[in-house]
């Protein structure tokens, strides 16, 4: 039984009020402890509670079941032990930086015993000093944060990935056309770098006939008339090509719907297009190639033939004229022949030239078109050849070879034609058909020409043949009464003496004996009867020696002008006669020439080559001495230079002439074994060309 409370000690009624308030103290402290425990442990972070040597001192149970421990295992342990499962703390951990310098440090940490990544926040516990004394450890898992981020970047490397090695070109334009973003094809389709093309728009690049259409279709974009396109048009390279390519367009949008930006995929299809346009010029090479093959086998006119086919193949090449020039008779230099064209060579083949030096001339006679893009090609040709050209305004050229008889004997040349710079070999040899069919319209003409010459020389020989027979007979029996004539005028004058009467009209009857006699002779030598006395000498030195005599007979009023060869002319020839020849020409040049003018005489040499040359010449091939005799005078008319060489033709007035000095020529040169030719027409002077052939053996002395 307890004392009553008077009965108490003083000092223990005093204490049981504060052991009440105790006991309610401490009951709060466990409630608020188990409260704090519960929400320790509710936390789903990792939370470690670190003393300074790195001693766990607590965890909660997010990190106990994290790490698969339980809490007797955990506390106690060093965290680097039992989380990262190393014999000393990392480089990198952030409790020793925390116990260092005072604060609080973040680091991601990617923990394979918690299989994951964590955030990991680490915060100072102060002392009542004021010294840390441990950290507290927060690791939120970011483990699906981090997959996610891994896979965007993933996802980003793989589009930079497609974007810069995609074999199409992709290009990302903002809402106004000015380029944002392209990849590294597209830089190679158009030629300009990044840095270049951010100061550009797309209609920049674009060709100047296909800007509008691009405009216009973006313009439907923007106003949402069209979610996308698709176009064929044509970018402008750097280098100033034209690349066509096929650009499918897309719109990029805001949530509201406005156009953010434009992304295009660009495929080159240059090559597409080229194969398209040289199908289509074929196409149009073939067609055309038969309607000129018609033309010609309807047409009665060839030259008008020709003009309409050099027309079409400008037409079918874009060019601005065409020249057909044929290659000269040594095959060494060309001569003019036809043209067609605005601007077309006025001056003949003029600028050609260079064509006829290796390696273009060896292409030709192959057969093969010459293609060439710029001037730069001619330099080997001299260094005036390209200036002749730029003269010309010859920019670029294609040279079609004119084959006749097996050769190039020919080339047809088309200025600036716009496709050079795309035709396969297969247009080209089309387009060398073309120039084929206008060959074999040339060499058919040529033939017929050649024919017709033939038998106009046959007619020709046949009519002087019966001339010189006929001047033979006559020849031969007027010589017979000539014969008898002066002789008895011969013994008339021995018998008579000087003083008689009759005398002076028997000397006359004599003096006309002699006349006819020469007469005769020039009868005899145009129908080649009268006999030679041949010998090899130098035409050059004949000439020279003949100078004087032709200054005097001409008169100071005509000019005679010599013209050697620059090496020995070796003809056989009867001397003699030929100076007769010569001096009937000269004669000739003068009665053509009343108020004076030039005569010239010049010598050169060539060869006659076996076929049509040999035929239209009426000569043996081999080499032959060229004796040329040129006046200024007043012309022939192609109907007396038909008859020049007819006995007793003459177009002077009557008294002056006999008709017989051209014929005697004739007759002297044909007798020589050479060929007389005449050029002439009214008022631009007379050419005579006589071939004779090549003396093999030197000439013997004047003496001789």
């Amino acid at each position: 039984m307890g004392l009553p409370e008077a009965s108490r000690p003083k000092d223990e009624v005093h204490e049981l009020p504060a052991l009440t308030a105790l006991r309610e103290h401490l009951t709060k402290v466990r409630v608020a402890r188990a409260e704090w425990e519960r929400t320790f442990d509710a936390i789903p972070d990792l939370i470690f509670i670190l003393d300074r040597h790195h001693r766990i001192r607590r965890a909660n149970r997010a990190a106990a079941q994290r790490l698969q421990l339980p809490f007797k295992e955990l506390v106690g342990r060093p965290c680097y032990e039992v989380v990262h499962g190393l014999s000393r703390p990392p480089a990198w951990c952030p409790h020793v930086l925390a116990l260092q310098d005072g604060s609080e440090h973040r680091a991601e940490v990617r923990e394979d015993k918690a299989n994951g990544w964590f955030l990991v926040t680490t915060t100072p516990l102060l002392g009542k000093d004021g010294r840390v004394e441990g950290t507290v450890h927060v690791a939120r898992d970011i483990t699906k944060r981090k997959e996610a981020e891994d896979a965007l970047r993933a996802s980003e490397a793989l589009f930079r990935a497609v974007f810069e090695n995609a074999a199409v070109g992709i290009a990302i334009a903002d809402s106004q056309g000015r380029w944002i973003r392209f990849n590294r094809r597209f830089e190679e389709i158009i030629g300009h770098r990044e840095e270049e093309l951010f100061s550009k728009k797309i209609t920049d690049v674009t060709h100047p006939e296909d800007r509008l259409k691009t405009l216009e279709r973006i313009r439907a974009v923007r106003e949402g008339r069209e979610h996308s396109y698709r176009l064929e048009k044509r970018y402008i390279h750097k280098d100033g090509s034209v690349v066509w390519v096929d650009a499918s367009v897309g719109a990029i949008r805001d949530p509201q719907g406005h156009l953010e930006s434009l992304v295009g995929a660009i495929v080159d299809i240059t090559e597409k297009k080229n194969a398209e346009d040289a199908l289509k010029r074929m196409l149009r090479i073939e067609k055309q190639l038969s309607t000129i093959c018609a033309r010609f086998v309807s047409s009665t006119d060839t030259a008008a033939a020709i003009r309409a086919a050099l027309k079409d193949l400008c037409l079918l090449a874009e060019a601005d004229c065409a020249a057909l020039a044929l290659f000269g008779e040594d095959a060494q230099r060309l001569e003019w022949a036809d043209g067609w064209g605005e601007g077309a060579w006025t001056h003949g083949a003029e600028g050609l030239e260079f064509l006829m030096a290796c390696p273009w001339k060896e292409r030709l006679d192959r057969g093969e078109a010459v293609c060439l893009k710029d001037l730069s090609f001619v330099a080997a040709a001299g260094p005036l050849a390209a200036e002749r050209l730029r003269s010309l305004d010859v920019r670029s050229l294609l040279a079609l070879p004119l084959r006749m008889g097996g050769r190039a004997n020919g080339v047809i040349a088309l200025r600036n034609p716009r496709y050079q710079g795309l035709w396969n070999r297969e247009e080209q040899r089309l387009l060398a058909v073309q120039a084929d069919v206008i060959a074999g319209a040339l060499e058919r003409e040529r033939t017929a020409q050649e024919k017709q010459l033939l038998a106009e020389q046959f007619r020709q020989a046949q009519k002087m043949e019966a001339l010189g027979r006929m001047a033979s007979g006559i020849a031969h029996d007027f010589n017979n009464f000539l014969t008898v004539i002066n002789g008895y005028a011969d013994l008339c004058l021995a018998q008579t003496e000087r003083n008689d009467p009759l005398r002076a009209a028997i000397e006359e009857i004599r003096r006309a004996g002699e006349r006819a006699a020469v007469l005769t002779r020039q009868l005899l030598t145009f129908s080649r009867r009268q006999p030679l006395d041949p010998k090899i000498v130098d035409l050059n030195e004949v000439l020279t020696g003949l100078h004087g005599l032709l200054s005097r007979v001409l008169g100071e009023g005509i000019q005679v002008l010599v013209l050697p060869a620059p090496s020995p002319a070796r003809v056989k020839i009867d001397r003699a006669l030929w100076e007769q020849a010569i001096l009937n020409l000269a004669i000739n040049a003068r009665d053509a020439m009343p108020s004076g003018g030039t005569f010239t005489l010049e010598v050169s040499e060539t060869t006659v080559s076996l076929g049509a040359e040999s035929i239209q010449q009426d000569l043996p091939p081999g080499p032959y001495v060229v004796l040329s005799a040129r006046d200024t005078g007043i012309g022939m008319s192609p109907e007396v230079c038909k008859r020049i060489f007819e006995p007793f033709f003459t177009t002077k007035e009557s008294g002056r002439g006999t008709g017989l000095g051209l014929p005697m020529v004739f007759g002297t040169v044909r007798q020589s074994g050479g060929q007389i030719r005449v050029q002439s027409a009214p008022g631009q002077g007379t050419t005579f060309t006589i071939l004779l052939p090549t003396a093999e053996e030197k000439p013997p002395g004047r003496g001789a």
